[in-house]
């Protein structure tokens, strides 16, 4: 049998590796960078920084569900981007702590 023969099913096989292979640098765009220039900017201004970290964080659950079809394994993706939340908290109360204030 010679190698330049199609197979029905190889085309899609390459057709859905493709798409996944894509998808997860999507993915890649969303977690690590994403929360990274979340992390970077909450230094400065909580609420938005918090804001990006947990929107990429979001944003990758999404990306995952829809392409493997089930959300993340493991509690580490929460984890790492629990500080996002902790900065949204943050810049909530601060934000309730100079409306009293006022």
């Amino acid at each position: 049998m010679g190698g330049s023969r199609r197979l029905p099913w190889t085309e899609r096989y390459q057709s859905y590796r493709r798409r996944s292979l894509h998808n997860g640098r999507v993915g890649l765009l969303f977690y690590p960078l994403g929360i990274s220039i979340g992390m970077i900017l909450a230094w400065w201004k909580e609420g938005v920084g918090g804001s990006v970290t947990v929107g990429s964080l979001l944003v990758f659950y999404a990306i995952h569900l829809a392409t493997a079809r089930t959300l993340p394994k493991g509690w580490a993706w929460l984890v790492l981007a629990a500080p996002g939340f902790l900065f949204l908290l943050c810049w909530y109360r601060s934000r309730e702590a100079s409306t009293e204030v006022a």
